[in-house]
Protein backbone atom coordinates (compact mmCIF):
# COMPACT_ATOMS: atom_id res chain seq x y z
CA UNK A 1 0.00 0.00 0.00
CA UNK A 2 1.07 3.58 -0.58
CA UNK A 3 -0.07 6.76 1.10
CA UNK A 4 -1.99 9.08 -1.20
CA UNK A 5 -4.17 12.13 -0.71
CA UNK A 6 -7.40 13.49 -2.20
CA UNK A 7 -6.57 16.68 -4.07
CA UNK A 8 -10.11 18.07 -3.82
CA UNK A 9 -9.55 18.79 -0.12
CA UNK A 10 -6.76 21.22 -1.07
CA UNK A 11 -8.71 23.20 -3.62
CA UNK A 12 -7.36 26.50 -2.30
CA UNK A 13 -3.98 25.55 -3.81
CA UNK A 14 -2.97 25.43 -7.44
CA UNK A 15 -2.20 21.99 -8.84
CA UNK A 16 1.54 22.63 -8.63
CA UNK A 17 1.42 23.88 -5.04
CA UNK A 18 -0.85 21.00 -4.08
CA UNK A 19 1.59 18.47 -5.52
CA UNK A 20 4.51 20.28 -3.86
CA UNK A 21 2.75 20.01 -0.48
CA UNK A 22 2.05 16.32 -1.06
CA UNK A 23 5.67 15.60 -1.98
CA UNK A 24 7.01 17.57 1.00
CA UNK A 25 4.65 15.66 3.31
CA UNK A 26 5.67 12.21 2.13
CA UNK A 27 2.56 11.54 0.04
CA UNK A 28 3.20 9.13 -2.84
CA UNK A 29 -0.08 9.33 -4.78
CA UNK A 30 -2.86 11.73 -5.65
CA UNK A 31 -6.59 11.20 -6.14
CA UNK A 32 -7.77 13.73 -8.73
CA UNK A 33 -11.28 15.21 -8.53
CA UNK A 34 -12.89 15.58 -11.95
CA UNK A 35 -16.56 16.37 -11.28
CA UNK A 36 -19.67 15.97 -9.17
CA UNK A 37 -20.32 18.08 -6.08
CA UNK A 38 -16.62 18.78 -5.51
CA UNK A 39 -15.98 19.91 -9.07
CA UNK A 40 -12.53 19.75 -10.62
CA UNK A 41 -10.37 22.31 -8.78
CA UNK A 42 -7.04 21.25 -10.30
CA UNK A 43 -7.78 20.05 -13.84
CA UNK A 44 -9.92 20.68 -16.90
CA UNK A 45 -11.89 17.42 -17.35
CA UNK A 46 -12.83 18.18 -20.96
CA UNK A 47 -9.18 18.74 -21.83
CA UNK A 48 -8.15 15.48 -20.17
CA UNK A 49 -10.72 13.60 -22.27
CA UNK A 50 -9.84 15.19 -25.59
CA UNK A 51 -6.23 16.39 -25.35
CA UNK A 52 -3.35 13.95 -24.83
CA UNK A 53 -1.05 16.89 -24.14
CA UNK A 54 -3.19 17.84 -21.10
CA UNK A 55 -2.90 14.27 -19.85
CA UNK A 56 0.87 14.26 -20.32
CA UNK A 57 1.21 17.60 -18.56
CA UNK A 58 -0.70 16.31 -15.51
CA UNK A 59 1.17 13.00 -15.38
CA UNK A 60 4.52 14.76 -15.77
CA UNK A 61 3.69 17.30 -13.05
CA UNK A 62 3.00 14.48 -10.63
CA UNK A 63 5.88 12.33 -11.82
CA UNK A 64 8.41 15.13 -11.38
CA UNK A 65 7.55 14.97 -7.68
CA UNK A 66 7.59 11.14 -7.52
CA UNK A 67 3.82 11.08 -7.14
CA UNK A 68 1.56 8.68 -9.03
CA UNK A 69 -2.08 9.33 -9.96
CA UNK A 70 -3.93 6.57 -8.11
CA UNK A 71 -7.61 7.34 -8.83
CA UNK A 72 -10.05 9.90 -10.13
CA UNK A 73 -13.05 10.92 -8.03
CA UNK A 74 -16.49 12.14 -8.99
CA UNK A 75 -18.77 12.44 -5.96
CA UNK A 76 -22.18 13.33 -7.38
CA UNK A 77 -25.78 12.14 -7.32
CA UNK A 78 -26.53 10.43 -10.65
CA UNK A 79 -29.94 9.41 -9.29
CA UNK A 80 -31.08 12.91 -8.32
CA UNK A 81 -34.76 13.65 -9.15
CA UNK A 82 -33.82 17.04 -10.58
CA UNK A 83 -33.07 16.21 -14.24
CA UNK A 84 -30.45 18.94 -14.59
CA UNK A 85 -28.45 17.71 -11.60
CA UNK A 86 -28.95 14.06 -12.54
CA UNK A 87 -27.79 14.44 -16.14
CA UNK A 88 -24.87 16.67 -15.19
CA UNK A 89 -23.59 14.16 -12.67
CA UNK A 90 -24.11 11.24 -15.04
CA UNK A 91 -22.12 13.05 -17.70
CA UNK A 92 -19.44 13.82 -15.09
CA UNK A 93 -19.23 10.14 -14.19
CA UNK A 94 -18.81 9.00 -17.81
CA UNK A 95 -16.17 11.66 -18.28
CA UNK A 96 -14.43 10.42 -15.12
CA UNK A 97 -14.28 6.89 -16.52
CA UNK A 98 -12.77 8.17 -19.77
CA UNK A 99 -10.22 10.20 -17.79
CA UNK A 100 -9.32 7.15 -15.69
CA UNK A 101 -8.55 5.30 -18.92
CA UNK A 102 -6.35 8.17 -20.15
CA UNK A 103 -4.49 8.37 -16.83
CA UNK A 104 -4.22 4.58 -16.55
CA UNK A 105 -5.74 4.62 -13.08
CA UNK A 106 -7.75 1.57 -11.98
CA UNK A 107 -10.78 3.18 -10.35
CA UNK A 108 -13.30 5.99 -10.29
CA UNK A 109 -14.32 6.89 -6.75
CA UNK A 110 -17.95 7.97 -6.45
CA UNK A 111 -21.23 7.84 -4.54
CA UNK A 112 -24.21 5.66 -5.35
CA UNK A 113 -26.54 8.64 -5.22
CA UNK A 114 -30.10 8.73 -3.94
CA UNK A 115 -33.40 9.25 -5.82
CA UNK A 116 -36.55 10.97 -4.66
CA UNK A 117 -39.62 9.18 -3.36
CA UNK A 118 -41.47 8.92 -6.70
CA UNK A 119 -41.24 10.04 -10.35
CA UNK A 120 -42.54 13.53 -9.49
CA UNK A 121 -40.20 14.20 -6.56
CA UNK A 122 -38.05 17.35 -6.54
CA UNK A 123 -35.53 16.37 -3.87
CA UNK A 124 -33.55 13.26 -2.99
CA UNK A 125 -34.95 11.35 -0.01
CA UNK A 126 -32.90 8.92 2.08
CA UNK A 127 -34.52 6.56 4.57
CA UNK A 128 -32.66 5.18 7.58
CA UNK A 129 -35.68 3.10 8.63
CA UNK A 130 -38.19 0.90 6.82
CA UNK A 131 -41.09 2.22 8.88
CA UNK A 132 -43.74 3.57 8.43
CA UNK A 133 -44.82 1.02 5.85
CA UNK A 134 -44.62 3.34 2.84
CA UNK A 135 -40.91 3.78 3.51
CA UNK A 136 -40.30 0.13 2.62
CA UNK A 137 -42.16 0.55 -0.66
CA UNK A 138 -40.27 3.75 -1.48
CA UNK A 139 -36.89 2.10 -0.80
CA UNK A 140 -37.90 -0.81 -3.05
CA UNK A 141 -38.92 1.63 -5.79
CA UNK A 142 -35.67 3.60 -5.43
CA UNK A 143 -33.58 0.48 -5.95
CA UNK A 144 -35.62 -1.33 -8.58
CA UNK A 145 -36.73 1.60 -10.74
CA UNK A 146 -33.83 4.02 -10.34
CA UNK A 147 -30.58 2.67 -8.88
CA UNK A 148 -30.26 -0.78 -10.41
CA UNK A 149 -31.12 0.21 -14.02
CA UNK A 150 -28.70 3.16 -13.96
CA UNK A 151 -25.82 1.38 -12.25
CA UNK A 152 -26.12 -1.67 -14.51
CA UNK A 153 -25.50 0.61 -17.48
CA UNK A 154 -22.76 2.52 -15.67
CA UNK A 155 -21.03 -0.71 -14.65
CA UNK A 156 -21.14 -1.95 -18.24
CA UNK A 157 -19.72 1.38 -19.43
CA UNK A 158 -16.83 1.06 -16.95
CA UNK A 159 -16.24 -2.64 -17.63
CA UNK A 160 -15.93 -2.03 -21.37
CA UNK A 161 -13.08 0.36 -20.57
CA UNK A 162 -11.37 -1.75 -17.91
CA UNK A 163 -12.22 0.57 -15.01
CA UNK A 164 -13.46 -0.28 -11.52
CA UNK A 165 -16.13 1.77 -9.75
CA UNK A 166 -15.25 2.38 -6.09
CA UNK A 167 -18.55 3.33 -4.44
CA UNK A 168 -18.14 5.19 -1.17
CA UNK A 169 -20.42 3.85 1.55
CA UNK A 170 -21.94 7.12 2.69
CA UNK A 171 -25.22 7.85 4.52
CA UNK A 172 -27.76 9.93 2.56
CA UNK A 173 -26.98 7.60 -0.35
CA UNK A 174 -28.55 4.23 -1.13
CA UNK A 175 -25.16 2.58 -0.55
CA UNK A 176 -24.04 3.38 2.98
CA UNK A 177 -22.79 0.08 4.50
CA UNK A 178 -21.39 -3.30 3.35
CA UNK A 179 -24.83 -4.87 2.87
CA UNK A 180 -26.05 -2.15 0.51
CA UNK A 181 -22.70 -2.11 -1.33
CA UNK A 182 -22.93 -5.85 -1.93
CA UNK A 183 -26.55 -5.50 -3.01
CA UNK A 184 -25.52 -3.04 -5.71
CA UNK A 185 -22.58 -5.20 -6.79
CA UNK A 186 -24.70 -8.37 -6.96
CA UNK A 187 -27.37 -6.62 -9.01
CA UNK A 188 -25.18 -4.49 -11.26
CA UNK A 189 -21.91 -6.31 -11.83
CA UNK A 190 -18.34 -6.90 -10.66
CA UNK A 191 -17.15 -3.51 -11.88
CA UNK A 192 -18.71 -2.16 -8.68
CA UNK A 193 -16.75 -2.44 -5.45
CA UNK A 194 -16.21 -0.42 -2.31
CA UNK A 195 -14.40 2.74 -1.43
CA UNK A 196 -13.94 2.17 2.28
CA UNK A 197 -13.86 5.40 4.27
CA UNK A 198 -13.75 4.36 7.94
CA UNK A 199 -14.92 7.80 9.10
CA UNK A 200 -18.45 7.19 7.78
CA UNK A 201 -18.50 3.69 9.24
CA UNK A 202 -17.29 4.68 12.70
CA UNK A 203 -20.21 7.01 13.44
CA UNK A 204 -22.74 4.46 12.20
CA UNK A 205 -21.36 1.99 14.77
CA UNK A 206 -19.64 -0.16 12.13
CA UNK A 207 -16.22 -1.67 12.83
CA UNK A 208 -14.18 -0.91 9.67
CA UNK A 209 -12.05 -4.04 10.08
CA UNK A 210 -15.16 -6.23 10.25
CA UNK A 211 -16.63 -4.38 7.26
CA UNK A 212 -13.49 -5.08 5.21
CA UNK A 213 -13.68 -8.76 6.13
CA UNK A 214 -17.25 -8.86 4.76
CA UNK A 215 -16.06 -7.04 1.64
CA UNK A 216 -13.18 -9.47 1.05
CA UNK A 217 -11.95 -9.06 -2.52
CA UNK A 218 -14.22 -6.14 -3.45
CA UNK A 219 -12.39 -3.19 -1.85
CA UNK A 220 -11.29 -0.99 -4.75
CA UNK A 221 -10.15 2.15 -2.90
CA UNK A 222 -9.66 3.42 0.66
CA UNK A 223 -9.99 6.86 2.19
CA UNK A 224 -7.95 7.52 5.33
CA UNK A 225 -10.13 9.67 7.57
CA UNK A 226 -11.12 9.37 11.22
CA UNK A 227 -14.10 10.35 13.36
CA UNK A 228 -14.20 11.70 16.89
CA UNK A 229 -17.31 10.40 18.66
CA UNK A 230 -18.78 12.20 21.64
CA UNK A 231 -19.92 9.12 23.55
CA UNK A 232 -21.79 11.21 26.10
CA UNK A 233 -23.91 12.81 23.39
CA UNK A 234 -24.14 9.49 21.55
CA UNK A 235 -25.51 7.83 24.67
CA UNK A 236 -28.46 10.23 24.80
CA UNK A 237 -28.97 11.24 21.14
CA UNK A 238 -27.73 8.30 19.07
CA UNK A 239 -25.73 8.47 15.86
CA UNK A 240 -28.32 10.10 13.56
CA UNK A 241 -27.16 13.70 13.86
CA UNK A 242 -28.54 16.14 11.27
CA UNK A 243 -26.49 19.11 12.50
CA UNK A 244 -24.08 20.37 9.85
CA UNK A 245 -20.34 19.79 10.09
CA UNK A 246 -20.01 23.50 10.88
CA UNK A 247 -22.04 23.04 14.08
CA UNK A 248 -19.46 21.11 16.07
CA UNK A 249 -20.69 22.02 19.56
CA UNK A 250 -23.20 19.40 20.61
CA UNK A 251 -22.67 17.12 17.58
CA UNK A 252 -22.39 13.44 18.40
CA UNK A 253 -19.48 13.04 15.96
CA UNK A 254 -17.08 15.01 13.78
CA UNK A 255 -14.38 14.20 11.24
CA UNK A 256 -10.77 13.98 12.42
CA UNK A 257 -7.19 13.38 11.34
CA UNK A 258 -6.39 9.64 11.44
CA UNK A 259 -5.42 8.76 15.00
CA UNK A 260 -7.29 11.66 16.60
CA UNK A 261 -10.58 9.77 16.82
CA UNK A 262 -9.52 6.15 17.21
CA UNK A 263 -6.30 4.82 18.65
CA UNK A 264 -3.43 3.02 16.98
CA UNK A 265 -4.84 -0.45 17.65
CA UNK A 266 -8.07 0.26 15.78
CA UNK A 267 -6.22 1.56 12.73
CA UNK A 268 -3.71 -1.30 12.85
CA UNK A 269 -6.58 -3.83 12.79
CA UNK A 270 -8.20 -1.95 9.91
CA UNK A 271 -5.09 -1.86 7.73
CA UNK A 272 -4.27 -5.48 8.60
CA UNK A 273 -7.80 -6.45 7.53
CA UNK A 274 -7.26 -4.66 4.20
CA UNK A 275 -4.09 -6.64 3.58
CA UNK A 276 -5.80 -9.91 4.55
CA UNK A 277 -8.61 -9.07 2.09
CA UNK A 278 -6.08 -8.72 -0.73
CA UNK A 279 -6.13 -4.92 -0.93
CA UNK A 280 -2.78 -3.40 -1.87
CA UNK A 281 -3.99 -0.06 -3.25
CA UNK A 282 -3.59 3.43 -1.81
CA UNK A 283 -4.65 4.83 1.54
CA UNK A 284 -5.92 8.18 0.30
CA UNK A 285 -5.96 10.87 2.99
CA UNK A 286 -9.16 12.90 2.75
CA UNK A 287 -8.68 15.86 5.06
CA UNK A 288 -11.98 17.10 6.49
CA UNK A 289 -11.01 17.78 10.10
CA UNK A 290 -12.33 21.21 10.97
CA UNK A 291 -10.04 23.28 13.16
CA UNK A 292 -6.91 21.61 11.77
CA UNK A 293 -5.10 23.49 9.01
CA UNK A 294 -4.99 21.36 5.88
CA UNK A 295 -1.19 21.12 5.54
CA UNK A 296 -0.81 20.28 9.24
CA UNK A 297 -3.53 17.66 9.05
CA UNK A 298 -1.96 16.09 5.99
CA UNK A 299 1.49 15.84 7.58
CA UNK A 300 0.11 14.40 10.80
CA UNK A 301 -1.92 11.82 8.86
CA UNK A 302 1.13 10.73 6.87
CA UNK A 303 3.25 10.30 10.02
CA UNK A 304 0.49 8.33 11.76
CA UNK A 305 -0.26 6.04 8.81
CA UNK A 306 3.43 5.31 8.19
CA UNK A 307 3.81 4.37 11.85
CA UNK A 308 0.81 2.03 11.60
CA UNK A 309 2.08 0.39 8.42
CA UNK A 310 5.54 -0.24 9.87
CA UNK A 311 5.83 -3.91 10.70
CA UNK A 312 2.51 -4.98 9.16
Amino acid sequence: MIIAAAGARFKELSLEKCLDLFAESGVEGVEIAVGGFQGAPHVDPDALVSDDWAVKKLVDAAGERDISIVAVSCHGNPLHPDPDIRETHRADFEKAVKIAVKLETPAVVCLSGCPGTDPDAKHAAWFSSAWPMEAREIIKWQWEREAIPYWKEAASFATDRGIHIAVEMHPSNLVYNPATLLLMRNECGDAIGANVDPSHLFWQGVDPAAAVKKLDGVVYHVHAKDTVIDYGAMATEGCLDAATVFEEVGRTWKFAVPGDGHHEGVWRRFISALKDAGYDGPLSIEHEARGVESAEGLRRAVVFLKMIMTGL
